[in-house]
């Protein structure tokens, strides 16, 4: 028998878990810092609501109907071994981006720990400490380790006793934790400045390109093309709304990234430092601004578990879609084998990415790194695909079994419309995008110019 979540409560959790992760914290934050702040914003809320909610949807309903892993549930849908075998692509996605969001994520657990000393009394200089970390490849490799073995244990318990009770019980903190640093950048911040930057609009600073940065951005924010949606949807029972859920994981989603861009940006305005600081940001900047702040300890504390609490709800829900897949419909007698399995495929993988931040750092190819190169066939490739491929499946079948009966009664009145916009929006959008990712970014930007 197929496990389920065993509360409503639990699975909304566990998917907003999944779409709060790095996305939110570290990586919004950032690219609204280095393209220009409201317009970004801007773009950014109307890609969630009219793109990406539609095909999260979408996604869901394809695993709540099927009650099946992506590459099954795509063969039972459509009937076509193809299908079944792209379905495979969540599987190799959820693959190489755990391989180096483990490692990233390794960052954030050495600087809660570091951040715990300092909180502890004990001397330390996190603002020197990112360059030192990156260039130590074995010290990056235990930290990598540590967050594949807190994954593997948590993911050994199951769904409804591993990933929907530690969400039941790590959401809530990791709420508590925003608000009071959300006090902390009020009291200590200048919150008014902030704001300014994110929501103000400045012509001078926009540019066509960042409307596909924005697209991009709230895909991987919210998880589309994953299979994680797809995942938990399998999981999901009967009477529990597709569409509802899917509103409120896209709402609180949007107002977590929000609000950290306010937190974050409340302190790079007090203290006189530049918010497009890029990928360093929380590891490179942060630190030196909570080493000059009133408080500065305990608020580097807060903030560093709030981002590896984010790191760890997103990092098994990842996982969970490779467990699921390798599981099959044989999902409890197989789950032990397939969560070691999955566990040790990406602890190989990311070997690559520790590699690419030292010994391996002047290979160059394509892309840049290694590293680099995996990020963009995952992020800008594979992402975007399997989204679109789910959308149009969706679309094909949503007045027969099995997506229909995934559906309550009262959402079936609004299917004709979601089936309007994913025809007449998201999936052309999703078309665009992947045709200007396979672009070379010269050429992109020259027909920028010509059609500007």
């Amino acid at each position: 028998m197929r496990s389920t979540f065993g509360t409503r409560i639990g699975f909304l959790l566990a998917l907003i878990g999944s779409a709060v992760g790095l996305g939110n914290i570290w990586k919004f934050p950032y690219l609204a810092g280095q393209n220009g702040g409201g317009y970004f914003v801007l773009f950014y809320l109307i890609c969630i609501f009219l793109v990406a909610i539609p095909l999260l949807i979408a996604e869901m309903s394809v695993g709540k109907g099927s009650n099946q892993p992506p590459n099954l549930a795509l063969l039972e849908i459509t009937g076509s071994k193809l299908m079944g075998w792209l379905g495979w692509i969540p599987f190799v996605t959820c693959w190489i981006i755990m391989s180096f969001y483990s490692v990233i994520s390794g960052w954030v657990l050495c600087y809660l720990i570091q951040s715990t000393f300092a909180l502890l009394g004990y001397e330390v200089n996190l603002a020197s400490y990112f360059a030192t970390l990156n260039a130590s490849p074995w010290e990056l490799l235990a930290y990598h380790l540590a967050i594949m073995v807190i994954n593997m244990l948590i993911l050994l318990k199951g769904i409804k006793n591993g990933i929907e009770r530690f969400c039941l019980f790590m959401m809530p903190i990791l709420g508590l934790i925003l608000i009071g640093l959300f006090y902390f950048a009020y009291a200590k911040g200048d919150m008014s400045k902030s704001i300014e930057f994110m929501f103000a609009f400045r012509g001078s600073e926009f540019h066509v390109d960042d409307i596909r940065t924005a697209l991009g951005h709230a895909f991987f924010s919210i998880g589309i093309g994953f299979g994680i949606a797809l995942t938990y949807g399998a999981y999901l029972k009967k009477e529990v709304p597709i569409v509802r859920s899917a509103i409120w994981v896209g709402l609180c989603d949007t107002l977590i990234a929000l609000a950290m861009g306010v937190v974050i940006f409340s302190f790079t305005e007090k203290f006189g430092v530049s918010p497009a600081a890029g990928p360093t940001l929380i590891f490179d900047v942060l630190p030196n601004i909570f080493k000059l702040m009133p408080g500065g300890t305990i608020v580097s504390f807060l903030f560093y578990l709030a981002v590896f609490i984010a790191c760890l709800t997103s990092s098994i829900s990842v996982m969970e879609v490779m467990i699921f897949t390798l599981c099959g419909e044989r999902q409890e007698s197989h789950r032990t084998r397939a969560t070691i399995i999955s566990t040790v495929l990406i602890a190989l993988l990311g070997v690559v990415t520790v590699l690419s931040m030292n010994l391996w750092s002047h290979i160059k190819w394509w892309r840049g790194t290694p590293f680099d190169n995996l990020d963009y066939i995952s992020s800008n490739i594979l992402l975007p695909f399997f989204g679109m491929l789910t959308a149009i499946v969706f679309v094909c079948a949503l007045f027969r079994d099995p997506i229909y009966q995934g559906f309550i009664e009262r959402e079936r009145l609004w299917l004709p419309y979601l089936k309007k916009v994913l025809i007449f929006l998201s999936i052309p959008v999703m078309t665009i995008v992947l045709i200007s990712l396979a672009l070379p970014n010269e050429l992109f930007q020259r027909l920028l110019r010509l059609f500007s």
